[in-house]
């Protein structure tokens, strides 16, 4: 019986076939878009060669709102990227593509001078992509940053706190990054986040401490959002919260998931902020 199945005798290279398939498969994301001004690309699991073909895709410079999230991008994805001539780009989501701290090292080559908000949660992200990140001239330009679920920890939320380059920022998303008290008590300290209005750093086990310091911190006057939840926080930090003078433009306020706060401060709480208040 003649072989049909179109098999050659010598074993085929996996990897080149891969690869081929991979870049087809980019390729083919890329020739089926009809709106290259908001481009979603989310989830297809396309690989770091996605990277260089979004490098050379002819219409780049008018994508205004990039989704690459969950694509497997890695630090080679991240690397070929920042080749593109992103000129109108202003939301970027490379949220779940593990590009470490050597992608994070990249960002500071991307050219996209319009940039706005960023997204480079659950990265693997840890302290030492942060301190780049916090020297980048990428970080200069944002007003959106979330960082979610990368461990940065206290020494990558006190790099970012003392970095000069915070002063447009809006909105930080810290949520699960293992900043701790230390990490909270830079952030409330820093000099450089005069117009954040929502901070989110919920999971971080920031303790009373980390409460106290934020509910004192004059520099944090302009928030309006503020997510301390599930942050071991106990009566101290809550009754430094119901009786801060600088939250004063918070119009939310969550403290969920803080088993340790008593019915007594829990009241102190819901006095203070009524409906603003989410506990």
């Amino acid at each position: 019986t003649p072989d049909v199945s179109g098999r050659s005798g010598a074993p085929a290279d996996n990897e080149s076939f891969t690869k081929a398939n991979s870049v087809s498969a980019v390729q083919e994301a890329l020739d089926g878009l009809s709106d290259v001004t908001d481009v979603s690309l989310a989830g297809k699991g396309l690989g770091p060669e996605l990277g260089g073909a979004l490098a050379s895709f002819a219409k780049v410079g008018s994508i205004v709102s990039l989704d690459l999230s969950e694509n497997e991008l890695g630090p080679d994805g991240l690397e070929a990227l920042v080749a593109a001539d992103f000129a109108e780009l202003k939301q970027l989501d490379l949220g779940g593509n593990d590009i470490g701290d050597d992608g994070v090292a990249a960002l500071a080559r991307l050219k996209a001078p319009n940039l706005e908000t960023l997204n480079l949660s659950g990265n693997d992200v840890s302290e030492v992509g942060a301190q780049s990140l916090a020297q980048s001239p990428t970080l200069a330009r944002l007003s959106v940053l979330d960082l979610t679920m990368n461990p940065i920890g206290a020494e990558g939320a006190s790099a970012l706190a003392a970095s000069g380059a915070m002063s447009q920022m809006k909105q930080l998303y810290l949520l699960g990054c293992d900043i701790g008290e230390e990490g909270a008590q830079a952030l409330a300290a820093s000099t450089g986040l005069k117009q954040l209005e929502q901070l989110a750093l919920a999971g971080n086990a920031i303790g009373d401490a980390g409460v106290k310091a934020i509910a004192g911190a004059k520099q944090l006057s302009t928030l309006r959002q503020l997510d301390l939840s599930a942050n071991d926080i106990g009566d101290s930090g809550a009754s430094a919260l119901a009786s801060s003078t600088s939250l004063k433009s918070l119009e939310s306020l969550e403290v969920l998931v803080n088993p340790e706060i008593s019915d007594a401060a829990r009241k102190k709480l819901q006095k203070r902020f009524g409906a603003k208040l989410k506990l």
